[in-house]
């Protein structure tokens, strides 16, 4: 980009860390002009955003029309590693932020959806670029996140194989650390969206335990232990990155839970009160060691957080050696 071109003549303070000239992905668009005026606004402000938030590790980035094939056709770098999809949450086909390997070396490629930024596109009307910054920051943050776990643990990311349960542990910690950590960076830049995140979770906190025991209630038909573990761990799991979302985005905004009282009211009595609690408590003390962590460890209690919300769903999980697992599902009332 022009502006990294021009960065060893600026104060180090003011400086783009974006790589020079990195790549725009454009997919969808019916002519290459139109898909040129969104992917240049949007790398324009990203090229901005680097000057506060460190994108050293930017793959490059895909504005698309059509989201789903854009993150398909995502090419990982990785064999076996293909056919992304977007996730459950309050962000559902608004960006993704993925890692990608690129020469033996982990990078991230960012992903938008264009109609969530074409205020980019109206210079008359300030006030709509509002979303489409706070949309680009929090993936900016995304980059960031990422890099600073992959520069102190290089042989996770993309590398690492785990056992089943590890691996769904794992899933839920860095998702939802990731999405604290990314909201509360970018927290200050664009549209504040705290009220759409306590709407988003809201709602993932009255469904979550419906959808846990629906899943439990399927199990009883197609008797598939592995499938009934993935789903029960990812209904919690998705209400705990959304829970990461929120706390993040009022640490960034110098904000406390307690200033949504319908969350606080929706939790008196739900089995996740005491769990967000110790989340948050969980989520500061990383971001005050953020890139210092002592070991991977560190990050283990969300993801005890996360089991101990399923074992609290039905599913008794005993580790049996060679990283085998006895999951015992009793009946309960609420899932025959």
């Amino acid at each position: 980009m022009s502006e990294q071109a021009n960065a060893d003549a600026l104060p180090a303070e003011f400086a783009t860390t974006v790589p020079a000239d990195f790549p725009i992905r454009l997919i969808g668009y019916e002519t290459q002009e139109e898909g040129e005026r969104i992917g240049y606004a949007a790398a324009s402000v990203i090229s901005g955003l680097s000057r506060r938030i460190d994108m050293r590790d930017l793959d490059g980035i895909t504005v698309a029309k059509d989201f789903r094939r854009a993150a398909e056709g995502l090419d990982i770098g990785v064999p076996g590693h293909h056919n992304l999809r977007q996730t459950k949450g309050p962000r559902l086909g608004v960006s993704m932020t993925v890692p990608v390997m690129r020469e033996n070396k982990i990078k991230s490629h960012m992903l938008f959806n264009d109609a969530d930024l074409q205020g980019l596109l109206v210079p008359e009307d300030i006030s709509s670029a509002a979303w489409p910054v706070q949309v680009l920051a929090l993936e900016c943050a995304h980059v960031l996140v990422r890099s600073a776990f992959n520069s102190r643990f290089p042989d996770v990311i993309l590398r690492q194989q785990l056992p089943v349960l590890d691996l769904m542990r794992w899933t839920a910690i860095t998702t939802s650390w990731d999405a604290f950590a990314a909201a509360s960076l970018s927290a200050p830049f664009g549209e504040s969206q705290v009220e759409n995140l306590e709407k988003a979770f809201l709602e993932a906190l009255e469904q979550a335990p419906n959808d846990s025991n629906n899943q439990v209630i399927e199990y009883r038909k197609h008797a598939n232990v592995d499938a009934v573990l993935g789903g029960v761990f990812e209904v919690w799991g998705t209400l705990t990155k959304i829970a990461g979302y929120l706390l993040g985005t009022l640490d960034g905004r110098g904000k406390k839970l307690e200033d949504c009282p319908a969350v606080i009211t929706a939790l008196e009595g739900h089995p996740f009160k005491p769990v967000i609690e110790k989340l948050n408590e969980i989520f500061i003390s990383l971001a005050k060691d953020f890139g210092r962590w002592e070991n991977s460890t560190v990050f283990e209690p969300i993801g005890d957080l996360v089991q101990g919300l399923v074992e609290n769903a039905g599913l008794h999980i005993t580790r049996l050696p060679e990283g085998k697992l006895y999951v015992h599902i009793p009946h309960t009332p609420a899932t025959v």
